[in-house]
């Protein structure tokens, strides 16, 4: 067993303790809020990813590896085995690209932790209660732990969703299925062994399949834990660890488990345009523009954006040739946003949306460059004129709406506009509700379980 560094809190072990220590009750009401905001977004995601035609091949993979119904395939009418649900449910809520994002950590808190959250409480048949206990307590490790790596894992290749996710999913299943802190310990470091993923993944189904591998893996790793397999104790900070082999400059953090200490879901971005958090805020200044008195896209002559060098990377590509692609472009966000197009609708994201007139001739004189005088998140873009006037607009993608009842309704206009078309309106106003109202798993399941005639 790899020895645990010197001065260096025991991380895996303090992770334990929070996750054995969750209980609803004891949680800042606001804190219990952004685990129903998170939870309703992800399963808006997920019931709409399910039903695009890019999810096929798992579902035809669910299909094939057959097992017990023990939980659902949200949106399909279908069930498989826990782990499967995960599988399916997991890579589905990330197909989109419209989950939330919590931007310390450069990824998505939610997919995976939430899906394992959803299979080992349906599974399990708990209330609503141990559901969204499971769903706090996993997004939020996730959330921790990635802000202890920072940004030098993603720089590195490894995408944060799954990577990470995977400690937030086995600590959701466990705390799901109300598994002993020790059992939860021993899954924490099984889930070091399952952490896996690549951003250069991301254009292919395998950046799917492996945000919803983490959350199988987190399913299958409180299982094993209570069936008495063993792990490295201290897989997070021991030498040659989890967090070493990602970081040089880990963020090493003895209030990791604290459950009075700030709870990071709060800062959690949800997304309310169907594209990258990198092109959030691009979309939201250049509708701006847009929205300027006189506005007249036919006398532009040139388009500046300027972007952090993170966020440059993150959306590299300038000229998109597929509605995947088109999500993390730079020059299509700024088109589509003064274009008028609306951009919280998967639809727009599309080669037909490529191919408008307007979009090509916006994009052709859209220029991006990364500058390190610009904040992380943040976008400026510069609009010029055939007479030389420039004008400039500026936001932010980390733009918070602090105001829970706010916030809530727009979730809830969010998830009636992806979930309506496939399961129908009434569903989708009866799942808001139960998810209001903290229903169990299994209650959800059935309101989500079939499309309409």
């Amino acid at each position: 067993m790899m020895a645990p560094q010197d001065d260096v809190p025991p991380i895996t072990a303090l992770l334990a303790g929070f996750a054995g220590g969750m209980r609803l009750g004891s949680l800042d009401p606001k804190v219990v809020a952004a685990g129903q905001r998170c939870l309703l977004d992800w399963l808006g995601c997920v019931i709409a990813g399910n039903a695009d035609p890019f999810q096929r091949p798992l579902l035809e993979y669910a299909r094939k590896c057959g097992g017990a119904p023990e939980a659902s395939l949200l949106g399909t009418g279908e069930s498989g085995g826990a782990e499967i649900a995960a599988l399916v449910n997991g890579s589905a809520a990330h197909l989109h690209d419209y989950d939330d994002t919590y931007l310390r950590m450069y990824g998505h808190p939610s997919a995976a932790p939430i899906a394992a959250a959803f299979a080992a409480a349906e599974r399990s048949c708990c209330d609503g209660s141990d559901l969204l206990a499971a769903v706090v307590g996993g997004v939020e490790i996730t959330c921790r732990l990635g802000r202890m790596l920072g940004y030098e894992a993603y720089q590195h290749g490894f995408t944060p969703a799954s990577q990470t996710g995977v400690f937030g999913a086995a600590a959701a299943a466990c705390i799901a299925a109300r598994v002993p802190e020790d059992h939860i310990h021993t899954a924490l470091g099984l889930a070091g062994a399952m952490a896996s993923g690549l951003h250069c993944n991301g254009m292919y189904s395998a950046g799917l399949v492996q945000i919803g591998a983490a959350a199988a893996s987190g399913v299958r790793c409180a299982d094993l834990a209570q069936f008495g397999a063993s792990a490295n104790p201290s897989v997070i900070e021991c030498r040659s660890g989890y967090a070493q082999s990602r970081t040089q400059a880990p963020i090493w953090d003895d209030t990791i488990g604290d459950q009075n200490a700030h709870f990071e879901m709060l800062d959690i971005m949800f997304k309310f345009h169907a594209a990258c958090g990198g092109a959030q805020a691009a979309i939201a200044a250049s509708a701006a523009h847009a929205a300027r008195p006189n506005f007249d896209s036919d006398a532009l002559s040139a388009i500046d954006v300027v972007v952090s060098p993170g966020v440059k990377r993150l959306c590299r590509i300038h000229t998109p040739r597929s509605g995947a692609e088109a999500k993390l472009s730079l020059p299509f966000a700024v088109a589509a946003g003064l274009a008028g197009i609306d951009t919280s609708s998967i639809a727009a994201y599309s080669e037909h949306s490529i191919d408008l007139p307007v979009i090509r001739r916006l994009m052709a004189m859209t220029e991006v460059r990364a500058s390190d005088d610009i904040p992380e998140w943040e976008t400026s873009v510069t609009l010029r004129d055939r007479s030389g006037r420039a004008v400039t607009e500026e936001a932010r993608a980390d733009s918070l709406e602090r105001d829970d009842a706010k916030l809530w309704r727009m979730l809830a206009d969010k998830f009636g506009k992806l979930v309506g078309p496939v399961i129908g309106d009434e569903r989708a106003g009866k799942i808001i509700d139960a998810v209001a109202q903290r229903r169990s798993a299994r209650e959800i399941a059935v309101l989500a379980c079939a499309r309409p005639a």
